[in-house]
């Protein structure tokens, strides 16, 4: 049977010679840090494990550690199907070399006695010895692989190529631990994990991760880094949006094509509205010189009316100063006479009358006073004599006055008659001069009141109907001959758009078709793409696949055995085929049947090959295909994009002419309005002046009324005048009879007083016979009176003759004089003012009329200067855009100016200029915005050098560029970006295939761990029976579901398969995202290991309890160490059963501190490594243990008594106790009897 025999070291690291035969198991004893565990690692080089790995990190090296010389040696020599064999580990530079030998070892091929004792031979030595010997040996092999692949036979692990199989097939034939169709795998990594001092369980997941890595299992790896993705991912998103931007510039290249439209239309207009600009300024000053003469007009008979109206205003004020002067003296004359009164003058003048009658009557008193002083002597003879002087004095007094009153009464009387007569001769005078003044008054005013009466007539004639001229019925006849033929445009416009519009649709559905065709044939590819790839796959197999070893090692197995074989488990590398002539199976052929869910048919060679072909020639027609449509589509474009042109000029041409119609319409709107609003104000006029005349007729009828009333009042009042003059002085004539009567009866009567009071005292004087004192005092004061009324009345009486002067001169001579002229002044003044008024109505209908023609100048030059200005305004912004824009003239924009008539009138063209240029502005502000957001867009995915791209390209436009090279410039980089969309997208296709080759991988792992722990699970046997343990399983799994990005990728992977058999060109939205989602979840420097990616689970049900190990913690507290460590070889007693397989060859177990178990749990483990050909090279420091026992060979390491520092390895026997002996002795004393 296959097994490792003995490990030999020569000159190693223990001193000289040492053997360790593990033909049984062993064990190695000796105090700590001894070199018990150092001598057990040595058992996992021999299976194949890297030297360095069995080697603490703390340590040197393998090789600097176990072969410090250069004749160091270590020899393991074991027994084979072709024999006993070694291989001898030798050190070299930087590492270990390999060599087979095709014998036994010998001592003498290695070592030579010397006179120091036994002496290591060199390699060369020992090489050249072995040529003498005959002993065939391998090339030196110095990569631990190929010696791994040698000694477990299994060169399918080396995945080398076919030269180098070729060299290493023979070496395992010949130097193979198993042989044949026997082999190896992975022995290495589980004798590795054995020997294992701490943290069993996850040596155990490493040991598995690198089994599945090697049984051919891919190591995840992400070839596009996160960055990577995400970059493409904003391309792509760029060239999502291609069609938007694509719509986009479709809608920049109509307000490009509208722009060049409005342009053109305005270069038409142009020369039209310079021409128009000169016209204007010509009709503008035609309308301003018009207005100059009318303003001169106005001036002048302004200056008419002024000079008439400052004639008749100078005589109206010279008539009223004179009115006024005459009413200062009459009111002068009024206030004198007044005066006069009141200052008692009428009283005065009796009194002056009276002062001769005051005087004698003083003079009659004196001598009536001496009369009565005279006491004595003849008083009654003198009284007597004097009574009678004195009364012939009154008589003679009373006389005198009574004819000189007679004269003067004479004198009035006349003077009434003279009065009377001038008084009639006054009235009559003043009542014809009312009746002249009347006459004349009335006939001015009914001329005037005619003239009103004859306007009013005309203008109520002209309100009958609406007047219209020939050359406005004319204006109307033309707008609507205008609009017919605008409408009859517009029509046919109508007819070519529908024109156009069809055969857009028709080139669009026609490049529908064509792009649906391509999503077809873009599907048929992949199809044919992925049927040439599945067959190549099976003309080409996979290394260490089931085909491939079918191929190799079957001819003609198709035929036979692969009707049965499902084409994904040919595919497989973990099925471990193997031929076998002794076992019954299909063909000779033995497999794994635990691993096979279901067989299938396969194809043979042939026909592969043939259907290879086929599919290679259905690949070639469906690109060919896929070529021809693309190029099919773009012509389809191209179609599309000329139609769409020749539409949108169709649409211009519609628009347009509505525009025309649109201009026509409102020419005629405008017409009718400036007709309507004509015919209104004419009538508005008419109405206005006839309600003028109306007012002007009512107000002359008042004022004429009113001025003969005035007229009627003033020759009352004059008549009233001279009646009350005329009534005062004959009242004062009156007066002046009854004063001169009175005076004379008062005289009478004084006279005839004086009598009685001189007879009534000189009877009482008689009677007295005395003088009247009381009396004489009364004389005496009478006389003062008198004498102070005479001094009073003469110091007045020169007011007197001024008043009498007054009187006769101013009263009597100028006052009537006065009231005559001031009659005569008022009724000049009425005529004046009715001439002042006559004249103001006639200037204000003349300057109505003036004004109106003005108003209309007026309106007609600001009409005219606002269409100048805004033409001129206009035009500065054109010029102003032509100079910011630097435009040129386009041809379209050729014609003469018959040709632009249709632009109608001035308002209408200056409406089209301003629309034009608004229109202008608009579409390059919108042309600017959807090119802002046309180039934002552009930029906002796009990379580094299409940023540079697009930088290089609005370089060349300068640093003021136009907006229409602006917008090309962006077309050109759209049509740069369409064109690398391809590439883009099959770059995607990479990054995706990429990302779904990672998936699959991560998958595979998945699934192939279950596979592998079900496989584990129906290999744990019960030859290891622990107490308690009921049930035993082994749960391998993977982390692939936990890790964060598994679900997203998963997801990713059918998107992109979705993608990728729809035959569209882009990827969905909802693929992008999941991709972004992935790229934001993988790391790009994160490795995923395959024992990263398992997780290890033992399930036991311990006395009826499940337990569930993860970890060494929970390995340790779910039982004592002892049970933990077997119920952890229970597993690697499953472990070991599945990776030998059918191979009939020892394995060694390398168990450190094996003495730390219970004896009969040691026992039951080497009866269950017996019963899986199980050898145990345990290691324990105690050597009396008797444990040591159950082991065929004993080790001790102790002390080199020569060589301080150095141990030395001897065979001992464990010691037996008394009661063991004896118990032993009954046992075979009972076998004896027995057996007899």
């Amino acid at each position: 049977m296959a097994q490792l025999n003995r490990i030999i070291m020569l000159h190693t690291h223990l001193p000289g010679v040492v053997e360790l035969d593990v033909t049984g198991h062993t064990n190695i004893c000796g105090t700590n840090a001894s070199g018990k565990t150092t001598l057990q690692r040595l058992v996992p080089v021999f299976y194949g494990e890297q030297p360095n790995r069995v080697v603490p990190k703390t340590r040197d090296r393998f090789d600097v550690f176990y072969l410090p010389f250069q004749n160091s040696y270590l020899i393991y020599e074991y027994e084979s199907a072709q024999g006993t064999k070694h291989v001898v580990l030798t050190k070299r530079a930087d590492g270990v070399d390999y060599r087979f030998v095709d014998a036994a070892y010998q001592s003498d091929w290695y070592v030579q006695d010397s006179p120091d004792g036994l002496q290591v031979l060199s390699y060369t030595a020992w090489a050249q010895r072995l040529r003498e010997q005959g002993i065939a040996t391998s090339h030196k092999i110095s990569a631990t692989s190929e010696y791994r692949a040698i000694i477990q036979n299994d060169l399918a692990a080396l995945k080398a190529q076919r030269k180098d199989m070729m060299r290493l097939r023979p070496l395992a034939a010949r130097f193979g631990l198993v042989g044949g169709t026997e082999r190896l795998r992975h022995i290495e990594k589980l004798v590795s994990a054995v020997h294992a001092k701490e943290g069993k369980m996850d040596t155990l997941k490493s040991m598995l991760a690198t089994i599945l890595e090697e049984d051919g299992y891919q190591r995840p790896e992400l070839s596009f880094k996160p960055l990577k993705i995400r970059a493409w991912i904003k391309e792509m998103r760029q060239f999502m949006g291609i069609d938007e931007l694509q719509q986009q510039y479709q809608t920049i290249e109509q307000y490009m094509a509208e722009t060049a439209s409005t342009q053109a239309l305005l270069w038409q207009l142009k020369p039209v509205l310079d021409s128009e600009r000169q016209q204007l300024r010509i009709r503008a000053a035609d309308a301003e010189a018009e207005l100059t003469t009318l303003r001169q007009q106005r001036e002048h008979n302004e200056h008419d009316y002024e000079q008439q109206r400052g004639q008749l205003s100078d005589q109206l004020a010279q008539t009223r100063s004179q009115v006024q002067q005459w009413e200062r003296d009459l009111d002068q004359a009024e206030n004198r006479r007044q005066h006069y009164i009141d200052n008692d003058i009428e009283q005065l003048e009796d009194d002056v009358k009276s002062l001769s009658l005051w005087q004698q009557q003083v003079d009659e008193k004196a001598r009536h006073l001496a009369l009565m002083r005279e006491q004595y002597d003849g008083i009654e003879e003198k009284i007597g004599q004097r009574i009678a002087a004195r009364k012939l004095a009154l008589s003679e007094n009373l006389e005198r006055l009574r004819r000189k009153n007679e004269a003067a009464s004479d004198a009035v009387v006349a003077e009434q008659h003279e009065l009377t007569t001038r008084h009639r001769s006054q009235i009559e005078r003043a009542q014809a001069d009312y009746q002249a003044a009347r006459e004349a008054m009335q006939q001015q005013g009914q001329q005037r009141m005619q003239a009103l009466l004859n306007e009013q007539a005309t203008l109520q004639a002209k309100l009958g109907v609406l007047p219209l001229s020939d050359s406005e019925h004319a204006q109307v006849e033309e707008a609507d001959a205008r609009i017919e033929a605008q409408f009859s445009e517009l029509e046919l416009a109508h007819t070519r758009a529908a024109e156009a519009e069809r055969a857009s649709a028709h080139a669009k559905r026609l490049r529908t078709e064509c792009d649906q065709q391509l999503v077809r044939a873009r599907a048929q590819y992949h199809q044919a793409k992925q049927q040439q790839q599945v067959l190549q796959t099976q003309l080409s197999p996979e290394h260490g696949s089931l085909r491939q070893y079918l191929r190799d090692n079957h001819p003609g197995w198709q035929h036979s055995l692969g009707k049965l074989l499902a084409q994904p488990l040919l595919e497989r590398t973990d099925l471990h085929p193997q031929s076998s002539a002794h076992e019954l199976g299909l063909q000779g052929l033995s497999l794994d049947l635990g691993a096979i869910a279901q067989p299938e048919y396969a194809m043979a060679e042939s026909d592969i090959e043939a259907r290879l072909a086929s599919a290679e020639q259905e690949t070639v027609s469906a690109a060919q295909r896929l070529e021809q449509l693309e190029s099919e589509l773009e012509k389809a474009t191209q179609v599309v994009q000329a139609s769409d042109h020749q539409l949108q000029q169709a649409q211009q041409q519609r628009q347009r002419a509505q525009h025309d119609l649109d201009y026509a319409k409102e020419a005629k709107k405008r017409l009718q309005t400036a007709h309507t609003q004509l015919i209104k104000q004419r009538q508005q006029d008419s109405r206005q002046r006839l309600a003028e005349i109306e007012h002007q007729i009512s107000q002359l009828r008042d004022q004429l009324s009113q001025q003969l009333e005035n007229l009627r009042h003033e020759s009352k009042a004059l008549e009233l005048e001279l009646e009350a003059d005329y009534q005062e002085q004959q009242d004062k004539l009156q007066s002046d009879l009854a004063l001169y009567r009175r005076q004379v009866d008062e005289l009478r009567a004084d006279n005839a007083k004086q009598i009685r009071e001189l007879e009534k005292q000189v009877n009482q004087e008689l009677a007295a016979a005395g003088v009247d004192a009381e009396g004489l005092q009364a004389l005496k004061r009478e006389i003062a009176d008198l004498q102070q009324r005479i001094v009073v009345t003469k110091e007045r009486q020169g007011l007197l003759l001024e008043y009498q002067d007054f009187m006769q001169a101013t009263w009597a001579r100028q006052r009537p004089l006065w009231l005559e002229q001031l009659q005569h002044g008022q009724q000049q003044i009425e005529t004046v003012e009715a001439q002042l008024i006559s004249l103001k109505a006639t200037r204000d209908t003349s300057r109505e009329q003036l004004r109106g023609e003005e108003k209309a100048l007026q309106q007609t030059r600001q009409q005219l200067q606002q269409f100048s200005d805004s033409l001129e305004q206009q035009l500065k912004r054109f010029n102003d855009l032509l100079a910011s824009q630097d435009y040129s003239q386009p041809d379209s924009a050729a014609g003469n100016l018959e040709e632009n008539a249709q632009f109608g009138d001035t308002a209408e063209r200056i409406e089209r200029l301003t629309a034009a240029l608004n229109q202008l502005q608009q579409s390059m502000r919108k042309l600017k915005e959807l090119c802002e957001r046309f180039s934002a867009q552009l930029r906002r995915n796009a990379n580094e050098g299409f940023e540079q791209l697009i930088e290089r390209e609005y370089a060349t436009l300068g640093e003021h560029p136009r907006q229409l090279d602006e917008a090309k410039v962006l077309g050109s980089l759209l049509q740069i970006l369409t064109s690398q969309r391809g590439q883009i997208v099959e770059q995607g296709r990479n990054i995706g295939g990429g990302l779904q080759s990672f998936f699959k991988v991560f998958d595979d792992v998945n699934r192939k761990v279950s596979q592998y722990s079900r496989r584990l699970t129906e290999v744990v046997g019960d030859e290891l029976n622990l107490e308690g343990i009921q049930r035993s399983e082994v749960v391998i799994s993977s982390t692939v579901d936990e890790l964060g990005f598994w679900q997203p990728l998963k997801q990713l992977s059918q998107l992109y398969q979705q993608w990728v058999e729809s035959g569209e060109l882009m990827p969905s939205e909802a693929y992008l995202d999941r991709l972004a989602e992935v790229a934001d979840l993988l790391r790009s420097d994160q490795e995923y290991s395959f024992e990263s990616l398992l997780k290890l689970e033992l399930h036991l049900n311990e006395r009826g309890s499940e337990l569930i190990i993860r970890n060494d913690r929970q390995l340790l507290e779910s039982s004592s160490h002892g049970m933990a460590y077997l119920i952890l070889c229970k597993f690697l007693l499953a472990f070991t059963r599945l990776l030998r397989g059918e191979s009939n060859v020892v394995v060694h177990w390398p168990i450190d501190e094996i003495g730390t178990l219970a004896y009969h749990n040691v026992e039951r483990l080497f009866q269950a490594c017996d019963s899986n050909q199980i050898q145990v090279v345990g290691a324990f420091p105690n050597p009396e243990s008797d444990v040591l026992l159950l082991f065929r060979h004993r080790y001790l390491i102790e002390p080199h008594a020569q060589k301080p520092g150095k141990g030395q390895l001897k065979r001992i026997q464990p010691r037996v106790s008394a009661l063991s002996a004896k118990l032993a002795q009954k046992i075979a004393a009972t076998a004896t009897e027995e057996a007899s």
